[in-house]
Parts: structure tokens; sequence; C-alpha cells
């Protein structure tokens, strides 16, 4: 907890988090940069680099309309701006902390500057969770068998552990929803009160029409945003002077990889993303593509929203603290 507040955050595990942060990336990069990387990274045309910040854009904006799609289930209309804000100060989060665990409880805390309910915050914020998921599954694992051919050595493993951790997170909805009983056997406590909670939310969700058509509607902006933040590796590879793989593949490896990172317990996958990164997509290029490519797909793809999730932090701490 901070001294002056009650926002909900740990600052020993922040340092350590940004502490880890820095450590992991620092190795990544150390080991892959070379003298041409650097070469290729600052001729990187300007019109390259406002494509990615559009398709960036795009994605988040997608995002954004999915949180507030949702929150139309329930009482509130959270709007596009309320949305984004409350979206990017938990990636922020995700990005300076050990297994991405402050996010939510900040998230939550912040929503109720606004007069939602904690209990609804986390609702709305669990179902945009197992949204985003159901988007996951719709593009990975179709993309994923049909380029399956395509992995071998390290990329295979990723692509084997990424299914892994896709079929866990679904044995683990569908034991939340038609299974309860079996899931109280496995898991006991907070941890079981949060999974019935997400229960609750989604059945009343499904049970009425307006429900439905608001949670479809999410699912079809996480569809949309998942697909444009697969454009951007392969418009990213275009920009450093590559063609490493084809548009359709650019979408697949990005779900394979957004999958084998949903667990992860550096700092927003700091380090593995990127080692992830460098097999999944440049299996096979030469070493002095991987630096700038990583840094520019890394960058769009997450980090840069983690830096407005930083400001947007800042901003909003200044105001909760008058």
């Amino acid at each position: 907890m901070t001294e002056n507040s009650n926002i909900p955050l740990n600052r020993k595990l922040i340092l350590y988090g940004v502490f880890l942060l820095i450590v992991s990336l620092a190795v990544f990069y150390v080991f892959t940069l070379k003298k041409e990387s650097l070469h290729i990274l600052f001729s990187i045309p300007y019109k390259d680099v406002a494509l990615l910040f559009v398709l960036w854009g795009l994605y988040i904006l997608f995002d954004s309309l999915k949180l507030s799609l949702i929150s139309n289930i329930g009482k509130h209309n959270m709007g596009i701006s309320l949305s984004f804000k409350t979206i990017v100060i938990g990636i922020f989060l995700a990005a300076i902390t050990p297994f991405q665990v402050s996010g939510l409880p900040v998230q939550i805390y912040y929503l109720t500057r606004f007069g939602i309910g904690a209990g609804e915050s986390t609702s709305y914020l669990l179902l945009r969770g197992a949204v985003t998921f159901a988007g996951i599954l719709t593009l990975a694992l179709p993309f994923s068998y049909i380029l399956r051919n395509t992995f071998t050595g390290v990329m295979k493993g990723i692509y084997m552990y990424a299914l892994f951790v896709i079929s866990f997170i679904t044995v683990l909805y569908v034991l939340i929803l038609f299974l309860p009983g079996t899931l109280r056997k496995i898991v006991k406590g907070k941890t079981f009160e949060e999974f019935m909670s997400l229960r609750r939310v989604l059945m009343d969700a499904l049970s009425n029409g307006r429900g439905r058509v608001y949670l479809f509607s999410a699912f079809i902006a996480t569809i949309c945003s998942l697909f444009v933040l697969g454009l951007i590796p392969y418009f990213a590879q275009h920009a450093v002077g590559g063609h490493f793989f084809g548009f359709w593949q650019s979408i697949g490896y990005e779900m394979i990889a957004i999958s084998s990172l949903l667990f992860t317990p550096t700092p927003g996958g700091s380090g593995l993303a990127e080692a992830a990164g460098s097999f999944i997509f440049l299996s096979g290029a030469n070493r002095e593509y991987i630096f700038p490519f990583v840094v520019l797909w890394r960058f769009f793809t997450f980090y840069i929203t983690a830096v407005f999730g930083a400001i947007v932090f800042l901003i909003e701490t200044r105001k909760m603290l008058k």
C-alpha cells in the first residue's frame, strides 16, 4: 500500500519487478545486438513507423470498445475514454510487477472513483478477461493447426507450450461454467470464490437478450483487436527490410506468442517474450534482424501501451491523492 492513499500497490514488489524487467531486457538485447542491427533500426522509414502507430491505435481502440460494451451489460456505460484509461493502467502495472499481479486491484480501485462499485468493476474486468480468451482461442486454434508443419526446434516447443496453456485455461473455464462442484474439490478459499463470481457474471450476461447482444458485440471487438494486433509483426518485418513470414502466418504466430506468454514470472513477460518472439517470427533469419524486429514488435504490441498507462497512472494518481 502507498503511504498516503488507499491505492492497492506493493512498493517492494514493484521495485523488484522493475529490477527484473531491466535485467531480463538487458540480457536479451546484449545477446542479440549487433552493429548492423542498429543501422537497420535507425534506417526504418518514417512511413512504416507511422503505419505501426495506426495499427496500434486501432488495436487499443477495439480493446477499449470491448470493455465499454461489457460495461453496458451492467448499470454503467464506461465509454471509450474510461475504458482506455482502465486498460492501459492495468497493462502498465502488469509491465512492472512479476506475474502481472498488480493490475486488477488498482483497476478496480480506479473504477470505484467513478461510482462503479468494486463488485461491478470486478465483474466487468473478469468478463473482459473471459471474452479476450475466447477471442484468442477462436484465432489461435485454426491458425496454429494450419501452421503446425512450419514449426521446428525451439519454435515447436513454444507452440506445444502455447497449446498446453490454451488447453489448461479452456479446461478451467469448463470447470467454472459447467462443473463447479468438481472445481471446489481442486481449488479452495478466495480463488474459488473469484471463479464463482466470474461464473455468476457470465451466466447473468448469457441469461438475457441484452446481455447476449453486448457480450457478442464485445467478442467481435475482441476479434478485431486481436486481428489488428496480429498485423503488427507482418508490417514490422517490412519496416526492418525483411520478409520472414506471410500475412496469415503473422496473425497465427502472434496468437501463439500471446498464448505462450499468458503465464510468465517476469514483469509483462519481458525477456521471455523477446526470446520467444525471436524464435517464433525469425526462425532462420539472419541475426542482425532480430534486434530491430523484436524492438518494433514488442514496442507496438506491448510497451507503447504500458507507456501510455504510466502517463495515465501518474495523472490519475495525482487526482486521487487530492
